[in-house]
């Protein structure tokens, strides 16, 4: 099948103000904090937003960007993924290492659009992404138990 030409998503610096850990998932399902931690006030970040605009002007090809307001979980999933030869991500991150599918990468969430703004990664597993490069530019992306080396002979 062939892809459409666009070739680079580029997702940064969602609307973080204000927002934090316990409050997301508390206004996902109106339970307590599934990560069983204090909660989180994420803070803005304007070098993620310079990361994504700089990486896609170097690209000679298409680009979609989402960016602050628009660096939504609802519109990311909105999108064909599949359509995307690179995707960029430059978000919070979270990690649980008792419980690795709760781990998520934190998008803004948008009124009404039925979604948290966490992206968690038995979410990611669902999504239909055909790209050929996606990089995790976030804090706690590397945490977690090693579960597997595997040894190329370098």
């Amino acid at each position: 099948m062939e892809r459409t030409e666009i070739s680079f998503l580029g997702v940064a610096n969602g609307a973080y103000s204000g927002t934090t850990l316990a409050a997301a998932i508390r206004s996902a399902d109106n339970s307590a904090s599934l990560f069983d931690v204090t909660p989180v006030t994420f803070s803005d970040l304007p070098g993620s937003k310079q990361e994504v605009v700089g990486i896609a002007g170097v690209l000679p090809s298409s680009k979609r960007l989402l960016l602050d307001a628009s660096a939504t979980e609802s519109d990311f999933k909105a999108l064909s993924l599949g359509d995307y030869r690179i995707i960029h991500l430059a978000v919070h991150g979270i990690g649980s290492p008792e419980f690795p599918d709760r781990a998520a990468l934190v998008l803004g969430s948008a009124e009404g659009k039925g979604q948290d703004g966490l992206l968690q990664a038995r979410e990611i597993r669902e999504l239909l992404l055909r790209a050929d490069l996606v990089v995790l530019s976030a804090c706690e992306t590397g945490s977690g138990k090693l579960l597997a080396r595997i040894s190329h002979g370098f």
